[in-house]
């Protein structure tokens, strides 16, 4: 008989038990929050029992949120973080000399998609910090917390305990976004050992770039010599490369979202899914992952392992990344609810919530209230605030009023103005994945569907999932306990079997774990081995960014490249392949072909300042051909199709020059 899940045994090495530690830290848009466990079983990882606010006790999660009291001369000092900040916020009697910066202010700023985010999602015009500084203030939190809280309550020994952490990503983020995880990750004092703080005597003095420059600029030197942090006091420590370098690749690991989501359901660690529910080999999973700001759509493969009670996940197709999470909720009901209300003066809606911010928080959370208990079919009231309704008595006609304070919306109206617009495009999506029939075996649907996420939970989304999608679904949909948990407590089950996510088809791979150990035959740095199916392998990896062996697809990384170079090296090779399958897996499969072997001096590369194309690599079998352009730091490579000068599904694998002995890396120009 198969094995229940909560009895299945991930496949991968198991982590040795006593001197490690291991923390999943998740931080979301809305809540965030971390699990950790001091053993290599599911059943043994845990929840901080209590957080730093008076009502979070037993709360799986808190707020993603930072208070900062802005002193004289305009620098901002951090006062509290979390569901205390917010309280504190709300209840301040003068509220002009404090800021709070929410995660939706600077966590979706990562998004591809976030120059379309309404000002809303942006940061005050007065924030001297960048989106990676704040990102790295509330990883330093949840990190001080953790140790803080495992040193007095768990009995942990810092000083003698590695300390291993994995961080969860929507698999929809770009290479870019990734990386400022992982340098936010280390600069937050994410080390293998706590007392292990970064140097921030390394750090370079800089100015308020943007995003796009403070997150390529990884040559070699020191992180942060294009002087991004300039101004911004303590929040800028930052360690120099070298120690970077040497600790990323063992301390801190990424894990995608939808993939811890489903390492939860399969592990069942709160023993909360049904008894019937079996883990079958071959059986295909699809999870939903609907949190604050982002949806991920995933679909995964149950592959057997090397024993009866062992098995690991295999991405079927590449996932999906929707700017469809409930703070897009929050904003269609300031749109459609709230700010109408004002009739032809909409700018006393901005008036008052710029000016009353404390009671715009206060109302905001009368409407999350209505937003979780939603389901279709119950109408709304929500109470307005005093300093709400006075803005509209100055401004509308009595008659035009709310009655009594309190906003009534119909069951129909808050379908059609604020949940449909939200969720039509993640059941279409869904549809469209469970529908499309997969390139293996022509079958289409799946065997079970996980809702994870705090907006996963929602009894809206649910019953429009069931409605149009149930007939592609062997069974209800199933939620691993707290919807909530799901993620949070798959990072952990990650860094205790990091060998489980067997094959990924994910748009972009950049930080993400190897995706197969290497055969043991293969031990030379830099050289290539094949599998039993014709996967190709290699024993070391460009770290932290590009792993030697993996495969990503051309057109869709542009990454850097920052690794320390062999002695004398001067080359490096890129291996260029080609597969007809657009969802092929991202390692090489029998059914590619390799088009050839493009080598380029990096040390010329990165003398030019604006980038050198290397020439036109043209294949004798396919219509192809191949660009590579190098700036200072990255690389691009596109694939052009010379009948029609169109972009075609083109992979690449990067390979360290086995005549170097390893990696390489573009030096400092």
């Amino acid at each position: 008989m198969l094995p229940r899940l909560g009895q299945l045994t991930l496949q991968g090495p198991s982590a040795a038990a006593g001197s490690r530690c291991f923390i999943g830290v998740d931080l979301g848009t809305s809540k965030s929050g971390y699990t950790y466990a001091l053993g290599n079983e599911a059943s043994q990882i845990k929840t901080p029992p209590t957080w730093t606010s008076r009502d979070q006790t037993g709360a799986p999660k808190t707020d993603t949120a930072l208070l900062y009291k802005v002193l004289p001369g305009g620098h901002w000092q951090l006062d509290c973080w979390g569901k205390a900040a917010t309280e504190k916020y709300i209840e301040l009697a003068d509220p002009r000399c404090f800021r709070l910066i929410k995660g939706s202010q600077f966590k979706l700023a990562l998004s591809e998609d976030s120059a379309s985010l309404p000002p809303e999602f942006q940061l005050p015009y007065d924030c001297p910090f960048t989106s990676e500084q704040l990102i790295t203030r509330m990883l330093t939190c949840l990190r001080e917390h953790a140790t803080n809280y495992l040193s007095t309550n768990a009995g942990l020994r810092l000083d003698s305990t590695d300390m291993y952490y994995c961080l969860s990503v929507p698999a929809g983020w770009s290479d870019a976004a990734k990386d400022v995880m992982r340098r936010s990750a280390h600069a937050a004092g994410m080390t293998l050992r706590a007392d292990c703080r970064p140097n921030s005597s390394s750090s370079s003095s800089s100015s308020r770039s943007g995003f796009n420059g403070a997150t390529l600029d990884t040559v070699r030197g020191s992180i942060g010599s294009r002087d991004q942090w300039e101004g911004c006091g303590s929040e800028a420590s930052f360690a120099s490369e070298a120690s970077y370098m040497d600790d990323v690749g063992g301390a801190v690991v990424l894990v995608h979202e939808q993939e811890a989501a489903a390492l939860t359901a399969c592990c069942d660690p709160l023993k909360a899914l049904a008894a019937d529910l079996k883990a079958v080999p071959g059986d295909v999973w699809v999870v939903l992952d609907a949190g604050g700001g982002t949806v991920d759509i995933a679909m995964h493969k149950i592959e057997k392992g090397t024993t009866e009670k062992t098995a690991h996940l295999s991405e079927v197709r590449r996932s999906l990344c929707l700017l469809n999470g409930s703070t897009m909720l929050d904003q269609r009901a300031e749109e459609m609810l709230f700010r109408p209300l004002f009739g032809d003066r909409p700018d006393e809606y901005e008036r008052w919530r710029r000016e009353e911010h404390q009671d715009y928080i206060t109302q905001m959370k009368s409407w999350e209230s209505e937003k979780i208990h939603f389901d279709g079919s119950n109408d709304c009231v929500i109470p307005l605030t005093y300093t709400f309704n006075y803005a509209l008595q100055q401004c509308v006609p009595r008659e035009n009023l709310p009655p009594r304070g309190r906003l009534n919306v119909s069951a129909q109206q808050m379908k059609s103005l604020v949940f449909d617009p939200v969720i039509d495009p993640i059941v279409q999506n869904l549809w469209g994945v469970l529908s499309k029939p997969r390139s293996s075996n022509g079958s289409s649907g799946a065997n079970v569907l996980v809702m994870a996420g705090g907006f996963g939970s929602s009894r809206y989304l649910l019953q429009r999932v069931k409605s149009m999608c149930g007939p592609w679904l062997g069974r209800e949909p199933v939620t691993p306990g707290d919807a909530n948990k799901a993620v949070v407590l798959g990072n952990t089950i990650h860094l205790q079997h990091p060998d489980t996510i067997s094959a990924r088809c994910s748009r972009y791979t950049y930080g993400v774990n190897v995706l197969r150990a290497p055969e043991p035959c293969c031990q030379q740095h830099g050289s290539l081995c094949k599998d039993s199916k014709g996967g190709v392998h290699c024993s070391t990896h460009f770290r932290p960014l590009i792993r030697v062996g993996e495969v990503v697809r051309v057109g869709e990384f542009a990454g850097p490249l920052s690794v320390h170079p062999a002695p004398g090296c001067k080359t490096a090779s890129v291996d260029v392949w080609v597969t007809p399958e657009r969802d092929a897996r991202h390692t090489t499969e029998a059914g590619m072909r390799m088009l050839g072997t493009v080598k380029m001096d990096v040390r010329k590369a990165a003398r030019k300042k604006w980038g050198l194309t290397v020439g036109r690599q043209s294949s004798k079998d396919y219509p192809i051909d191949l660009y590579f352009d190098f700036g200072a730091g990255d690389m691009q490579v596109r694939a052009l199709d010379r009948t029609n000068n169109t972009e075609v599904c083109t992979t690449v694998v990067f390979c360290a020059d086995t005549a170097a002995g390893g990696p390489v890396a573009l030096p400092a120009a």
